[in-house]
């Protein structure tokens, strides 16, 4: 049971990573057009 708890914390930090990665990504291109 704890084994499947920790690959799901570790799946909801990893996606949440990826979120923020493209998030960033998505604001420089913005900041880019808007120039």
């Amino acid at each position: 049971m704890m084994e499947i708890k920790d690959a799901l914390l570790l799946m909801i930090s990893f996606s949440s990573m990826i979120i923020a990665l493209l998030i960033l990504i998505v604001n420089m291109s913005g900041q880019k057009q808007k120039k």
